[in-house]
């Protein structure tokens, strides 16, 4: 993308796509996520996927199980691949220079790819929200502007890293799902798992999320008292200021429910135990 001010070692990409061709490949991302979790719940991937559910369900349940097992396999792909991209984003000293503006060709497809991967994310919980509920649709609308505005502008991709990080302790969230899914909630495996991503969620989501918050506070606060000729304009760095605040209520809320799930089953081995 092409950059209309000049902060020193920011990276200068020519916009050969322009902004609607950038919007295009968002959505193109989209409905390719789209096509993968619909081809995944058909034919044999979806008799093997069945085959792990419990038996005796009625076939609304088991179709129901089958499409929340293949948006988190879908969802775990997406992590599996962005998450080392972040690391590489973060890793690179060119991205230090300047945290609103820096960028590289690796953090422009970071961005596209998760503001696709997003997009198809919102359209699952506007179009089964019966199914994930309130918290779900803000989050993932959120991190659908979010990212998408970023891919578009060039703005931000220091920190589409960072919040990327976060989605880290994810993928303990989806096995806890497969765990209690294939009827093995009083097992080992299902409570060392809920005390891993209890304390993943914890140090990812709330320690490093609440650090790296007070990070973008700080460097957009710069940014606020001395503007950038042709950067962000201040009302998106507001946006962006308060869609931060929602994520972290959002972790704060979920990890709350955590919380008390463990401290009801530490409760209640203490009484089987006295029993």
């Amino acid at each position: 993308m092409s950059q209309s001010h000049s902060t020193p070692g920011v990276l200068r990409l020519d916009n050969t796509l322009g902004d609607k061709g950038y919007a295009a490949v968002v959505v193109a991302i989209a409905v390719g996520f789209e096509l993968l979790q619909r081809q995944l719940r058909r034919g044999r991937c979806r008799r093997f996927i069945e085959s792990y559910f419990s038996k005796g369900q009625t076939q609304a349940q088991l179709s129901r199980d089958v499409y929340q097992a293949v948006i988190r396999l879908v969802g775990l792909f997406h992590l599996i691949v962005q998450l080392p991209v972040a690391l590489a984003v973060l890793r690179d000293p060119h991205m230090q220079f300047s945290k609103l503006y820096s960028r590289s060709m690796l953090s422009q497809f970071m961005l596209l790819f998760s503001g696709g991967y997003f997009l198809h994310d919102l359209y699952s919980c506007l179009t089964r929200f019966s199914e994930w509920g309130a918290a779900y649709l803000i989050h993932s609308l959120v991190c659908c502007t979010l990212y998408s505005y970023a891919t578009v502008t060039g703005f931000l991709h220091y920190f589409g890293a960072v919040f990327l990080l976060w989605e880290s302790s994810t993928p303990f969230v989806y096995v806890r799902w497969f765990l209690h899914k294939g009827g093995q909630s009083d097992s080992t495996a299902y409570v060392i798992n809920g005390f891993a991503m209890l304390a993943a969620f914890f140090s990812i989501r709330i320690v490093f999320g609440g650090w790296s918050s007070y990070d973008y506070f700080r460097v957009s606060g710069h940014e606020l008292a001395h503007p950038v000729p042709g950067g962000m304009p201040q009302s998106v760095i507001w946006l962006y200021r308060i869609a931060n605040l929602s994520l972290n209520a959002l972790n704060l809320f979920w990890f709350h429910k955590m919380a008390s799930g463990a401290f009801k089953l530490l409760s209640g081995n203490k009484q089987k135990k006295r029993g």
